[in-house]
């Protein structure tokens, strides 16, 4: 049996007779027996892989350990309980949940696998799929470009066990989640372009599906890369139709306006409650300080070698020959040029300067503070060219069948080898390092994410009905004298940090912390810890110094604990701050210390006095000590009329993610403050009457109260996501639907 199919080697008869050698007929896509096989042997094998990848724990990087785990795995509790959360009360003080772009919230692997398994088997399953998605969508996508079994195989090989798909997996998941639905999204186009009546409308609903997938995965940067490579494929292989130029054009444009619908229909339930929270965050518009005259990292010439080079860029010596292989065997072959162009095309917008190709994009208003952030992360999209071309390359060979079926599996074997050598290599280099990011450690998640004595105490004081937020803090000496938090994230393997419960670990226990590790969070809570501790920090932390116990902005977010680790001297307020020197210990074990600030404002509370101030002001009035937030409250708006001498008390009765309820009884009218973030989606009622929701203090909520007994309730406006979420299911049953009728009148004729 041979491994090249006679479909595959007549591309020169194809092309003389005016027709596509990479086009597939409608129905012909997976029509060889041996598809069948060759996909379910690549699944094994991916399986397999990551089970040897991973024995004796799951390798995992800082962002997975810190960030996408317990992101995942409480998005998956909520949506298993039946509740579509938009707020994520456990770190930062509160944040944005489905607003976040890492949250998982639309991304369908994420969602399920952590929605129906336990958190050690939804890792492992959810690794696993990202793989099984970039090999299987690789292949077919091979496939219906005409490549013979054999090449396509090579092309999913090389597409899946490369090193910015393997070993990102397993640090940074949010650029394989984009790696996982490329291959889909070009597949769905490049059917589009071929078919008619309801296979059109399938491919259109598999491109719109792995675009929302894209956006569920990585909106932002990635998404926008995404865009880029699918207007080029869509406008490529256009062209490469044998129709006449005008109805190429005409089948362009036609596929161009359906793809948009039906991509913009499909994400909006992932997209548009992200637009709605992003303007208040503190990645608004883009990066802090990314332009045109400020790029941050970036690809020059010499750095091209980290293709071959064992590590997260790594795509291989063999698969790059094998690329040129095609380019020069080839020449006449449009879709090389095609997949040549994208790869080459990558490498140039990866260049940390403007040049004549990306400089239309920069037209796009913010697109400079996207952009110029790490702009080699373009070369995700090069990737699957470089797959498709190995490929092409092995698809092209002209030896007698007997020799080319055994030199295509003899540089299959080769391509494995390097392959498998550069990420066990790599592996090791990761698993040896001593700090991140290369660094990665193998971890039993039920374990590592069980409550260290610090957390079970916090567990318990919360299950007492104890209401109030930790932090975690390790005081690190600078030369200056002064002294600041630890970079958690940096040391976040070390016992002695993960005994702190300091990352989103709270997520998981359900506590609340004022601190995280996301790169989006609320800008206004920003600006007070920035405020607090005197300086910033990196935009993917929050985190609380001496000064910032000091000014009061702990006790304004109901800070009520803080977890150090023992071997701190507590009481040495050079090292933790006058005020936190003489707080009470409340726990103590081997490992931590757990301090309780008998000053922490409490979760709601009534004031008499409010003055209205600039935006932004309240911030350094507060952290200055000018004023004192139990008796006034500093307002962005014209204050509401105030008994300055009300007296009363304010309890919070019901609270979830999106929702709070607190009984209000007052001798006059006062505005009820509660310490829980502003984001101008939150509504408010007294009394089941709307009533108008204030930014008080910069960072927390109030309402206006009338003197007496009243029933306030705080609740995030679903408007938007429900409206995306009718989005996305009207126009899934609009695909539907179409696909219906166009059947019914073919089997009508």
């Amino acid at each position: 049996m041979t491994l090249v199919e006679p479909r595959a080697v007549n591309g020169a008869a194809d092309r003389r007779a005016g027709r596509d050698p990479h086009a597939a007929a409608p129905a012909c896509v997976l029509d060889d027996p041996r598809d069948r096989a060759t996909l379910g042997g690549l699944v094994v094998l991916v399986v397999v892989v990551h089970a040897v990848a991973h024995r004796g724990g799951i390798a995992v990087g800082m962002d997975v350990a810190t960030q996408f785990i317990p992101w995942f795995g409480w998005l998956g509790d909520q949506l298993a309980a039946g509740h579509i959360p938009q707020w994520n009360p456990g770190v930062f003080g509160g944040t944005p949940s489905a607003g976040d772009p890492l949250s998982g919230w639309g991304y369908l692997p994420a969602m399920t696998l952590f929605g129906v398994l336990p958190l050690g088997a939804g890792v492992h399953a959810f690794l696993a799929s990202q793989l099984v998605l970039v090999g299987t969508g690789t292949y077919v996508l091979a496939r219906a470009l005409r490549l013979p079994v054999a090449a396509a195989l090579a092309a999913a090989l090389t597409a899946t066990f490369n090193g910015f798909v393997f070993q990102r997996n397993v640090c940074c998941v949010a650029f394989v989640s984009v790696e996982a639905w490329l291959p889909w999204l070009l597949l769905g186009i490049d059917r589009a372009l071929v078919t008619s009546g309801a296979r059109r409308v399938g491919a259109w609903a598999l491109a719109g599906v792995a675009l929302s997938q894209v956006a569920g995965g990585w909106l932002g940067q990635g998404t926008v890369y995404v865009m880029l490579l699918a207007a080029v494929w869509l406008v490529g292989r256009g062209l490469q139709s044998a129709r006449p130029r005008r109805q190429q054009l005409q089948t362009i444009a036609t596929n161009a306006v359906a793809l948009a619908i039906v991509g913009v229909g499909l994400s909006a339930a992932v997209v548009w409650p992200r637009l709605q929270m992003n303007p208040a965050t503190n990645l608004a518009g883009g990066y802090p300080g990314q332009s045109l005259t400020a790029w941050h990292s970036g690809w020059w010439p010499a750095d091209w070698v980290a293709l071959v080079r064992p590590g997260i860029w790594h795509v291989g010596v063999i698969p790059v020959l094998l690329a040129v292989v095609a380019v020069v065997a080839a020449r006449r072959d449009r879709l090389v040029w095609l997949l040549g162009g994208v790869f080459a095309g990558a490498l140039v917008l990866a260049i940390p300067t403007l040049t004549p190709l990306n400089a239309p994009l920069f037209v796009v208003p913010g697109l400079d503070r996207v952009l110029t952030h790490a702009p080699q992360r373009v070369l995700l999209v090069a990737y699957p060219a470089i797959a498709l071309l190995v490929g092409v390359a092995l698809s092209r060979l002209r030896l007698r069948h007997v020799a080319t079926s055994a030199l295509v599996v003899v540089v299959i074997v080769l391509l494995s080898v390097e392959l498998g050598w550069a990420n066990v290599r790599a592996f090791q280099q990761a698993l040896d390092a001593p700090r991140n990011p290369e660094l990665l450690r193998r971890i039993d998640p039920d374990a590592f994410y069980a409550p260290s004595g610090a957390g079970r105490f916090l567990q318990d004081q919360r299950d007492r009905g104890e209401v109030g937020r930790y932090a975690a803090f390790t005081p690190v000496p600078r030369e200056d004298g002064s002294v600041v938090s630890a970079s958690y994230f940096f040391f976040w393997h070390f016992p002695s940090v993960q005994w702190l419960e300091a990352h989103n670990e709270s997520m998981l226990l359900g506590l609340e912390h004022t601190q995280g590790y996301s790169p989006v969070h609320l800008a206004r809570f920003d600006d007070l810890i920035t405020a607090a501790n005197g300086r910033g920090q990196d935009y993917h932390v929050a985190n609380l110094f001496p000064a910032a116990f000091d000014s009061g902005a702990f006790d304004l977010l109901n800070g009520r604990w803080v977890v150090i680790n023992r071997r701190v001297d507590h009481s040495d307020p050079e090292l933790v701050g006058e005020r936190m020197a003489a707080w009470p210990q409340v726990h103590v074990d081997r490992q931590v210390r757990v301090l309780e600030n008998p000053d922490a404002l409490p979760r709601a509370w009534l004031v008499g006095d409010a003055t209205r101030v600039a935006p932004g002001r309240a911030v350094g009035l507060l952290t200055a000590g000018s004023i004192d937030p139990r008796t006034t409250a500093l307002l962005e708006t014209a204050p509401p009329a105030l008994d300055p001498d009300a007296r009363g008390t304010a309890r919070v009765t019901a609270r979830g993610t999106d929702d709070l309820t607190v009984q209000v009884e007052t001798t006059g009218d006062a505005l009820l403050v509660v310490s829980e973030l502003y984001h101008p989606a939150w509504r408010a009622t007294v009394d089941g009457r709307p009533a108008e929701l204030l930014a008080a203090d910069h960072v927390l909520r109030a309402v206006a109260v009338p003197a007496g007994r009243h029933t306030v309730q705080m609740h995030l406006d679903r408007t938007v996501l429900e409206a995306g979420l009718a989005a996305t299911g009207l126009t899934a049953m609009a695909l539907m639907v179409a696909a219906w009728w166009i059947r019914r009148r073919s089997a009508a004729r």
